[in-house]
């Protein structure tokens, strides 16, 4: 670096490297470089070897200074109570219990559709329990906005057994977008959602969790 012609160049040099301290445009952290999008204002760490992540987007609206905001958003519901089932087509599941949810949700007890708050990448996890053993193929499938976007099945062979399914996977859903999950069983069997037959603790929920990446 040359050294400054005068005081005055002294000086303006001084206060543009003080100014890149308290206000950086970017930051390097090991291999990471930590940086803010000109456009989105999302907060991106980048790489040395390539790619890149978005850590936070800008929060919306207006907020106080202070406020801290995670982008954590979190519903769990449960049926803990037999709900019946009768063969045939896809039932919706009613939800009984709110076992938990952050700010933004509006979920109650008896509720089957849930409507999401706000947009992002979700992780869905649902956990379907029948309350009676079978010899029937049991479905379970997860709709968002009228249409199936996952699906679990049990088809016992010889064995009678109690099914249970476990469908798990993350999808980007838009704020505003409905979400419900049914019970299905085959044949001319009738049985139960809900809580399982065998251990009355292990019950029917569904877990939406959204994931602070984008």
């Amino acid at each position: 670096m040359k050294p400054p012609k005068d005081d005055a160049e002294w000086a303006r040099n001084t206060q543009r490297r003080i100014e890149q301290v308290e206000h950086p445009s970017s930051a390097r952290v090991g291999p990471w470089v930590i940086s803010t999008d000109a456009e989105s204002g999302a907060l991106i760490a980048s790489h040395v070897n390539g790619g890149a992540v978005v850590l936070a987007n800008e929060p919306e609206g207006e907020a106080e200074a202070d406020t801290v905001s995670s982008g954590w958003s979190h519903l769990k519901v449960s049926r803990q109570t037999p709900q019946p089932l009768s063969p045939g087509n896809h039932m919706p599941v009613q939800w009984d219990t709110v076992n938990s949810q952050t700010e933004g949700w509006s979920a109650a007890p008896g509720s089957s559709t849930l409507v999401f708050p706000d947009s992002g990448v979700w992780l869905m996890t649902y956990n379907l329990r029948y309350g009676a053993t079978t010899y029937e193929g049991c479905t379970g499938r997860i709709y968002l906005d009228g249409s199936p976007v996952l699906s679990g099945k049990s088809q016992p062979n010889q064995y009678l057994s109690e099914p249970s399914i476990l469908c798990s996977s993350t999808f980007s859903v838009s704020a505003g977008s409905e979400l419900y999950c049914t019970a299905a069983i085959t044949g001319n069997t009738s049985t139960t959602v809900g809580p399982s037959g065998i251990a009355s603790s292990d019950v029917t929920s569904l877990s939406l969790l959204r994931l602070p990446i984008g």
